[in-house]
């Protein structure tokens, strides 16, 4: 049988307010909070688990689904920024730009996830030219460093990330009043 598990996931609450380091707000590595249980770490620790970005207020899951619940997450988040047409434009361009790298650098092409990261590149877009907490701004600088190294490892989500970045921020800028 399959399926897909979803479970809510925050950051610990002890990292908030405090001079941190910036691998705190890494999705891959920030604890979740400990009021939530043990069931939340184990599913965010579990092998192939995706969770959504930024680590405050997101959602971990595991299983077939994976990458739709993501998407539901992180494609609500960024579409109440940009709006319904500016969030195909940021699904249509990491789709397209993931595609290519998919075909150029492994035998076939790629999955859903690479437009999920063209969204979430748009929202590091949006957060490093729009006014938002400083917290939000370090996930994104952390998200672009890691879509730098990414894409020189050759992984396919890194190119998304950056062109969404890149969308977004064009974007995120033309609003600016």
């Amino acid at each position: 049988p399959t399926g897909t598990l979803v479970a809510y996931v925050d950051l610990e609450p002890s990292y908030e307010g405090h001079d941190i380091d910036i691998t705190v707000l890494d999705t891959r590595t920030a604890p979740d909070a400990r009021d939530h249980g043990i069931l939340h770490e184990t599913l965010r620790n579990w092998p192939g688990a995706i969770r959504s970005d930024p680590p405050d207020a997101g959602g971990v899951a595991i299983g077939a689904l994976g990458v739709w619940i993501t998407l539901l997450l992180a494609g609500t988040a960024v579409e109440r920024l940009f709006g319904t047409r500016r969030w195909l434009l940021l699904y249509a361009i990491g789709a397209a730009v993931g595609e290519a790298a998919g075909y150029r650098w492994q035998p076939h092409g790629a999955g859903g996830s690479i437009a999920v990261a063209g969204l979430l590149g748009g929202w590091m877009g949006w957060c490093l030219v729009r006014p938002t907490p400083l917290a939000s701004k370090a996930v994104a600088w952390a998200m672009l460093a890691a879509a730098c190294a990414d894409t020189w490892l050759r992984d396919i989500h890194g190119l998304p990330l950056l062109a969404g970045a890149l969308a977004g921020a064009l974007l995120a800028g033309k609003w600016r009043g």
